[in-house]
């Protein structure tokens, strides 16, 4: 019978190899599979007998340890991965290993005591991440990017505006703002960032739970939000690794992620909607911006598959020259929701930085805005009411 954690040891000293060998034979929740003594072979293994646990020695022959590190975090990122290190490491080891992907380290000599813990809170983590426990599948937690082919389609309202909403129902809600070049979601919440997205991914001596919570600001409905940084950065310095590890840590930390993206072609963006349970793509009503959301959405269905992405058709003036049925013929895709227009409130919501599902839970537009939230994530609960009646009492939200 297999046991609980497969663990696969690349170390090409036999002495060493040895004794770790005997270090996990006493443990009857980790299974050893045969070691490999070279780069090349553990990658080609790892790949082929997808074990729980990678323990890398830096220096191997045939490819580095943080070589192999690299490619299994980009292609197999349910994988936990150990570092032996010889301690004679320059200070740059560190930000290697952020950007191998590498989850925990254990310097020579070997001690028995931090290999095994290291070994069981790597799987543990890697299971909470992926959903595995004992084989069943946990269920709940929701990773949904909110993009659009143009700007101006109140892309970064409807983001806000759910992850309130979300936030209001009790799960652990989290908004990043994912855009490089001075992102609105703290101005919408009226949150002033201490730390931004810049200072997430200039961490370089270990990107971890604890990190990410010190980056991240509390709106008043206990929503976290993770900013962008006002003036925008040199997207050059956003290294695929840092950012893959960030999208892993929110969907590893929170039960419903809401990312808002800035251009889709970003690099940020393809990567969480990569990752993403659910894409909502949000196009304004008027030809030009329809244009665009046809072929974005062409390019998409490429990337992501087609039950995963959702439609909004947001209208931002009273004009209905164009209807929602002659809309979705042009997109050439169903509409998931559509937010009524109402230009006044949106703006008067914008000022004061409070999103309109609290300041005017009443409205057409916040019926819609709650309506689509809840068929992207459903409660595990209905929320405690207090009298009223329709989906404003589902929601516990008041006027």
């Amino acid at each position: 019978m297999a046991k609980g954690i497969r663990v696969l040891l690349a170390n090409n000293d036999q002495t060493e190899r040895t004794r770790i060998r005997e270090i996990l034979a006493r443990e009857k929740d980790i299974e050893l599979l045969e070691p490999v003594a070279d780069g090349n072979e553990c990658l080609s293994r790892a790949l082929s007998q997808h074990p729980d646990i990678v323990i890398l020695r830096s220096d191997l022959p045939g490819r580095k340890g943080i070589e192999v590190a690299e490619n299994l975090y980009m292609d197999r990122p349910d994988i936990g991965l150990i570092l032996l290190l010889s301690g004679n490491e320059t200070d740059d080891i560190w930000r290697q290993m952020v950007l191998a992907g590498i989850n925990e380290y254990v310097t020579r000599p070997i001690d028995s005591q931090r290999l095994v813990a290291g070994i069981r809170k790597v799987a543990g983590i890697k299971r909470k991440f992926t959903g595995q426990t004992n084989g069943s599948r946990e269920s709940g937690k929701k990773f949904i990017t909110v993009t659009s082919a143009r700007g101006g389609c109140g892309k970064t309202f409807l983001a806000a505006n759910l992850a309130v909403t979300f936030a209001r129902q009790g799960p652990k809600v989290v908004l990043a703002d994912f855009a490089l070049n001075g992102g609105d979601a703290s101005m919408f919440l009226d949150v002033v960032p201490q730390r931004t997205l810049k200072d997430l991914f200039g961490v370089f001596g270990g990107l971890d739970a604890d990190v990410l919570e010190s980056m991240l600001q509390r709106h008043s409905t206990g929503l976290a939000l993770l900013s962008s940084p006002l003036n925008g950065f040199d997207s050059l310095k956003i290294l695929k690794a840092n950012a893959e590890k960030a999208c892993e840590l929110l969907h590893q930390e929170y039960d419903v992620t809401i990312v808002d993206t800035d251009q889709p072609t970003s690099e940020l963006a393809q990567l969480a909607c990569k990752r993403s349970d659910l894409v909502v793509v949000v196009s304004g009503v008027d030809l030009p911006r329809l244009k665009s959301t046809k072929f974005f959405l062409r390019e998409l269905s490429t990337r992501v598959a087609s039950e995963k992405i959702k439609v909004v058709l947001s209208r931002h003036s009273m004009a209905k020259e164009i209807t929602d049925t002659e809309a979705e013929a042009i997109i050439e895709s169903p509409v998931a929701a559509r937010l009524p227009n109402d230009s006044a409130l949106v703006t008067a919501s914008i000022n004061r930085g409070e999103p309109i599902v609290i300041a005017n839970a009443n409205k057409p537009l916040s019926e819609a805005i709650i309506q689509f939230a809840a068929l992207l994530h459903a409660p595990t609960a209905p929320a405690p009411t207090s009298g009223r009646g329709g989906l404003r009492r589902f929601f516990n939200l008041t006027a």
